[in-house]
């Protein structure tokens, strides 16, 4: 049994889908037989490194643990659920505190591969699908899906010779109808 810590960035924001995404982690090593602590965006600015002693791996998610917080831990994972955002954010000078983790696992399965744009900033990124504990997904009305669509910067992200968007225009085609 491992005792991992899963770092979360999520709940200050209040976005619900986010967090429920971050807690398959949760769910699923937990029912794999390990001792998981959630860490919400509340207290990570209260951790230190003494906090995190005699764990054996840490979900970074996003960089929200400082690198000198997770130093004690032997196994820490860089967990990127927002490919692309964070590589570009980290081309504009903004630190999303890729330093002093030894593995970095990526949503983004294209990461890494010659026909994919997205810069790897030299990191060996781990391309791995997000896990899914499916009976916390129900049906509902018959109809079982995980997709979502949703928004979540004021404006896409681009670099020299490619623009980016946000995830909700991609599927966005009609004018929305106002009901009275």
């Amino acid at each position: 049994m491992l005792r991992i810590i899963v770092a979360d960035t999520t709940t200050k924001a209040r976005q619900g889908g986010a967090l429920w995404a971050l807690l398959q982690y949760v769910l699923g090593f937990r029912r794999l037989g390990h001792e998981v602590h959630l860490v919400d965006q509340l207290q990570v600015n209260e951790i230190g490194p003494d906090d995190l002693r005699g764990f054996d791996v840490v979900l970074n998610t996003s960089g929200s643990l400082a690198p000198d917080s997770i130093a004690p831990i032997p196994i820490r994972v860089y967990l990127d659920l927002d490919p692309a955002f964070n590589q570009l954010w980290h081309l504009e000078g903004i630190d999303r505190r890729f330093a002093g983790h030894t593995h970095f696992v990526t949503v983004g399965l294209g990461i890494g591969r010659d026909s994919c744009s997205i810069p790897t900033l030299g990191l060996p990124w781990i391309p791995t699908l997000p896990p899914v504990v499916l009976e916390q997904w129900p049906p509902a009305d018959g109809v079982e899906t995980t997709g979502a669509c949703y928004g979540r910067s004021p404006r896409g992200r681009s670099r020299p010779g490619r623009v980016g968007g946000k995830r909700m225009g991609a599927h966005r085609s009609r004018r929305r109808r106002r009901h009275p």
